[in-house]
């Protein structure tokens, strides 16, 4: 990459950065009138955001391995995870509402949409189920950009996102159901008669000479 281009991506990605304060202070509006970003500023400036809530979110919880876990993959799995995202979307609508809408305006409005959803999951560990009321605001959002922006009918949509919504809903019930069973299971098993032979078996005693 060449210096004078370096500089050009540095220069988009802080007129970005000063943009963002005014999504953060009208995000409706600023869903209905979000920048037209080109490819390098969307697929650098989004993962930074990504690994800054991470970050912060370690620190409250003072997760040293998730700290340097979030760096490696957090950033990356901001924009895989976008990206898929917006390859559903692009063909959903292709073949669902018969509107071929631009690929990177889609992941443009995902961006922006996921941001209350990433803020919230900062302190779910204290605040648990917060993140069932950012993913409803970053829904909404995005409902307002699809229907604004590309003219879709607002009717299926809104049905759309609703069978979303339930999907997550009834996966999240799913995983919440294994990780209490497990953890039930566990604390079943360990009963005081298999603690005390755990701790024979640690804790051998003295072989008498």
């Amino acid at each position: 990459m060449s210096t004078h281009s370096w500089v050009e991506i540095k220069a988009k990605l802080r007129e970005a950065i000063l943009w963002l304060p005014n999504f953060f202070a009208n995000p409706v509006q600023g869903m209905r009138q979000l920048p037209d970003w080109d490819w390098p500023t969307l697929l650098i400036l989004p993962p930074s955001f990504a690994l800054a809530c991470g970050t912060i979110k370690n620190l409250i919880e003072r997760d040293v391995l998730g700290l340097f876990t979030d760096i490696l993959i957090a950033p990356l799995a901001a924009v895989v995870v976008t990206g898929i995202v917006a390859a559903w979307f692009f063909y959903g609508f292709k073949f669902f509402f018969h509107r071929e809408i631009p690929f990177r305006a889609i992941y443009t409005h995902l961006v922006f949409a996921a941001i209350p959803a990433q803020v919230t999951n900062i302190a779910t560990k204290y605040i648990p189920l917060l993140n069932f009321p950012g993913l409803v605001v970053s829904i909404y959002l995005l409902h307002i950009g699809f229907v604004h922006n590309f003219t879709l009918d607002s009717r299926r949509l809104k049905h759309l996102f609703i069978g979303l919504f339930t999907v997550f809903v009834l996966w999240w019930a799913v995983q919440f159901y294994k990780v209490s069973y497990h953890r039930d299971s566990l604390r079943i098993r360990a009963t005081p008669e298999s603690l005390d032979i755990l701790e024979k078996e640690l804790n051998p005693p003295p072989v008498d000479h």
